[in-house]
């Protein structure tokens, strides 16, 4: 990406943030120079206002934890990933690995499942689970077993989730950045392992942050 796009890219953003009054013209005014370079006044009365949605990821209140899991397949890979956070938002656990080849349905069941075996594991036993796939809520929910491969990963899931004191919800995947940035890391491994919270790759770290400060995601359409 070059320098041109970078900056149009930026321009877009606050272009969007001032459309839905989350930022406005006054904050520019010890910038003046840089809105005029950015062409932001002169936009204004040009701005097509799209529809957005704002997508924020939420901080759990104590004593739970929240556990985001996602999974990214291809045309010839599998992976995915999940982060455990408490209420003050910072990471408590990472996951992330490769899969055999796989639907996407039964990879999102199987990044869930070792999440909750995380959750277990280390003794976190109140969960708020986010996932970005309304097939998966259902599935659990409404007791939809779905493709018969899915069958003991779905049971597997529902038997945690009675031990444990949890509540599964949807979140669009704007706001499940970390989950889906770890599914897409997997190829940094050949197999499912954790991710230190000491030593956090940087694009990640900066996610982490974002949602700590709950800084909002703007979903088109």
């Amino acid at each position: 990406m070059d320098e041109n796009q970078i900056i149009a890219n930026i321009r877009n953003k606050l272009l969007q943030l001032i459309s839905v009054n989350l930022i406005s013209y006054k904050n520019f005014k010890h910038c003046n120079g840089l809105a005029d370079y950015l062409g932001l006044n002169a936009a204004a009365a040009n701005v097509e206002v799209r529809r957005v949605r704002i997508v924020y990821w939420v901080k759990p209140n104590f004593p739970f934890v929240k556990l985001n899991t996602d999974a990214s397949v291809g045309s010839n890979s599998v992976g995915i990933g999940g982060i455990i956070r408490d209420h003050f938002g910072n990471p408590l656990d990472l996951f992330y690995g490769p899969l055999v080849a796989c639907s996407v349905m039964s990879a999102e069941l199987l990044s869930l499942s070792y999440g909750l075996e995380r959750c277990l594991n280390l003794g976190f036993l109140s969960v708020n689970i986010e996932v970005d796939a309304t097939s998966v809520i259902n599935a659990i929910s409404e007791n939809k077993d779905g493709n018969p491969h899915d069958f003991y990963t779905i049971r597997k899931i529902k038997s945690m989730m009675s031990d444990l004191s949890c509540v599964i919800s949807h979140i669009y995947r704007e706001g499940n950045a970390c989950a889906d940035w770890l599914a897409k890391y997997w190829a940094q491994s050949t197999i499912l392992q954790n991710l230190s919270v000491i030593n956090l790759p940087s694009p990640l770290k900066g996610m982490i942050q974002i949602d700590k400060v709950g800084f909002p995601y703007i979903l088109h359409g």
